[in-house]
């Protein structure tokens, strides 16, 4: 059986054990078998092995529940596996649809094409972060229109609206910053290493926030009241992994929210317009009221 086959199954085990509440073994087999290919025990606790030391994701049995679990406290990062595998199978599934037929191409449309500028950079830069090697690029500032050089100890790679960023802390400081890789030129690994800081971890930052920019905010409880309307959206697409519904009827829908608010998440209210209320906290009703207020003036 291909690898890819092999982690398709790998995707299938993680979803299954955290959809279905503490599966048996036997119910587990029976998902993951078909028509043609019937799937062993031995088959399944060797893939449960790989999961664990090959990806760090912990699939456990709890003899008491007699059943498995997806054991998150000792797993590295279940949710960006499962969107790497996810990425694979789309990618797998758009090949054999212009394999088909290569007029398919002109029933397809992307959303933005920058999402693959800057993509190639991805294998050195993952690679340099294996290897606590030290970067160096020319960095392009739209505001300014300039390239500054950097030097970085690169932490993690992130993708955030169609876009990779490598964060980093800039060599020889404490100061952690992002960069697009699609502005990103002349990348260099350099011989020099870095010791990454231990009490230092940005990736983990933005498990807290929306987007990429770094909150002064304390971790808190943010409510929104939305139409019925759009919440039929935010059901299908979370403004975050945070996200509980409070209310869901014919005259609002309400969630809850657990982040650090920062200037994106402000955007994020701003552009559903009409369709949301801040409830609480009330320095953000304050500070979202003020930003329409400043947006009226610009109508004159």
């Amino acid at each position: 059986m291909s690898y890819k086959a092999t982690l398709k199954r790998f995707t299938r085990i993680i979803d299954f054990v955290e959809r279905k509440n503490f599966p048996t073994l036997q119910e587990i087999i029976s998902h993951l078998s078909d028509n043609e290919n019937e799937i062993s025990v031995s088959t399944f606790k060797r893939d449960i092995s790989h999961l664990s030391i090959d990806f760090g994701i912990d699939i456990s049995y709890n003899s008491v529940k007699r059943g498995y679990f997806l054991d998150k406290e000792n797993s590295i990062n279940s949710e960006t596996f499962a969107r790497m595998m996810h990425l694979l199978q789309t990618s797998e599934i758009l090949q054999e649809t212009i394999k088909d037929n290569r007029k398919n191409l002109n029933y397809l449309s992307f959303d933005n094409a920058s999402y693959f500028k800057g993509i190639n950079l991805l294998p050195p830069i993952l690679e340099s972060i294996k290897n606590n090697s030290v970067i160096q690029f020319s960095h392009q500032n739209f505001s300014q229109n300039t390239f500054k050089l950097y030097t970085l100890n690169p932490y993690g790679l992130k993708e955030y609206a169609n876009r990779w960023y490598v964060i980093g802390e800039i060599n020889n400081t404490k100061e952690i910053r992002t960069f697009g890789l699609d502005r990103i030129n002349d990348l260099e690994i350099l011989p020099q290493k870095f010791k990454p800081n231990p009490k230092q971890n940005p990736i983990q930052e933005f498990d807290s926030i929306v987007g990429l920019i770094y909150s002064t905010h304390p971790l808190q409880k943010v409510v929104l009241s939305f139409t019925p309307l759009q919440g039929n959206y935010l059901k299908t697409l979370a403004i975050h992994p945070s996200q509980k519904i409070i209310v869901d009827d014919q005259e609002q829908f309400k969630i809850e929210l657990m982040i650090k608010p920062n200037i994106e998440f402000i955007q994020k209210i701003l552009s559903f317009g009409n369709s949301v209320t801040v409830i609480e906290p009330s320095w953000l009703v304050e500070e979202v009221k003020q930003e329409l207020k400043n947006a009226i003036k610009n109508y004159k």
